[in-house]
């Protein structure tokens, strides 16, 4: 069987690595045509645990007709010749509007409107149970770390205030990450709280992030559209690294993880945190990744039976 993923913004880096996962563990061939620009180092992280394969092309020398499957990484992508490989191509979703004509499609996640089959697109060869044990008895027990990713005009403080450790009122830091992070974004946060912010950082910092904090908040910018129209990166993010989600119940009406902390937007009471064990995170991440599974070859099945 032979795969491509066609990627023809300089962006979206993220979302190979669960095809990549796909591909090794059914043995597919795959090609990934993306441009040749700065990848923040994820083509290289990839490269450190994935013992797949894969051949890199740019878009301009995109052959669809040698391919028996193709995913369209972002649906939106208008270099893309979808008309032509319209039976052979899957359109990867990332808004709740229809924005191709594709005729196989997998949402990113599961919209609160015009609903459609979704993958969460994450994977799992590069934390296991084991690895984050480990990573667990190096990470701070007098502290709390919490990761906030993705840009905003400003992020809504009062949220971020409601947080507290109860039991032991240890120090709370918040590591806040975008392209164009500032903490003056961070407005009115607590004093209580010790603010760090990082901008245009390289893929193994935030790999370095994600491995020191023991929670990832969602949530804290100002639009309700992540709710059910669009995805954070942030949730593939915390189940990759197998790190507690703070999430609203607003939006995780839609997702219904588990084993996350949930609070309500409306409210004003305070956001108590208590331990999740990765453990848990790791049967309910197995639980989406065979439902992965189960949705990309079932489509892949019916490109083949036309």
């Amino acid at each position: 069987m032979k795969i491509a993923i066609y990627n023809a913004f300089p962006f979206h880096y993220e979302m190979y690595g669960y095809l990549i996962e796909h591909c090794q563990r059914h043995s597919y061939s795959l090609t990934i045509y993306h441009p040749y620009k700065d990848s923040v180092g994820i083509i290289e992280w990839y490269d450190s645990f994935f013992t797949h394969p894969i051949t890199y092309k740019s878009p301009s020398e995109f052959k669809g007709h040698k391919y028996d499957v193709i995913f369209l990484l972002t649906d939106d992508d208008p270099s893309y010749p979808l008309e032509r490989f319209k039976k052979k191509t899957i359109s990867i979703d990332h808004h709740y509007l229809y924005r191709n004509k594709a005729i196989y499609r997998l949402a990113t996640r599961p919209f609160g409107t015009y609903y459609r089959n979704w993958i969460l697109p994450f994977y799992a060869s590069y934390i296991d149970v084991s690895k984050k044990q480990k990573i667990v008895n190096t990470q701070s027990k007098d502290e709390i770390h919490i990761l906030i990713i993705g840009q905003a005009k400003y992020y809504v403080t009062e949220r971020i205030n409601r947080l507290r450790d109860k039991e032991l009122k240890r120090p709370i830091h918040i590591h806040a990450v975008s392209r164009f992070m500032d903490a003056s974004k961070f407005s009115n946060l607590e004093s209580r709280f010790k603010l760090h912010t990082y901008a245009f950082i390289e893929h193994y910092q935030l790999v370095n992030l994600l491995q020191k904090c023991h929670y990832l908040m969602l949530d804290t910018n100002i639009s309700t559209d992540y709710e059910d129209k669009t995805m954070s990166g942030a949730v593939p993010l915390a189940f990759i690294f197998l790190i507690p989600l703070i999430i609203s119940i607003q939006s995780n009406q839609y997702y219904q993880f588990k084993n996350v902390i949930t609070y309500s937007k409306e409210l004003r009471t305070p956001i108590d945190l208590y331990p999740i064990s990765f453990e848990s995170i790791e049967i309910e991440r197995q639980k989406f990744i065979q439902k992965g599974d189960y949705e990309f070859e079932t489509l892949i099945s019916k490109i083949r039976s036309s």
